[in-house]
């Protein structure tokens, strides 16, 4: 696996972030998600990363009505942004704290805004 390069800055996906935490606790982890809140078609997530060395917390918010993908899968979503945020906060973060998934999401949102603002 690789960064992902977006803006000229390298995106570690979580999935990335996840396999080299594992792999450098040796699969010694625990890994706890929780949804805080849902209301309206918005979600809060917490995502609790607990290593030997000490526990790190990741908290995200989406909105089921913030794209395409949250369409169906906000809550999903969220919970992975959460657990990258997570594993960020531990050092997983490659040069930037935000996940290629993070950053892709925000900027096809930003696209789509513009869309609707055409109209």
């Amino acid at each position: 696996m690789c960064p992902v390069l977006i803006h000229d800055r390298e995106y570690k996906t979580v999935a990335e972030r996840i396999h080299e935490m594992s792999t450098e606790n040796k699969g010694k982890y625990d890994l706890i998600t929780e949804v805080l809140g849902e209301t309206n078609g918005a979600c809060l997530m917490k995502a609790t990363l607990t290593l030997d060395r000490g526990v790190f917390v990741g908290h995200a918010y989406e909105r089921e009505n913030a794209g395409y993908i949250n369409k169906t899968s906000h809550v999903e979503n969220c919970e992975t942004s959460a657990i990258g945020r997570a594993l960020a906060s531990a050092g997983y973060a490659g040069s930037e704290f935000a996940s290629a998934d993070e950053v892709a999401n925000a900027i096809k949102q930003q696209g789509e805004k513009k869309e609707d603002e055409e109209w």
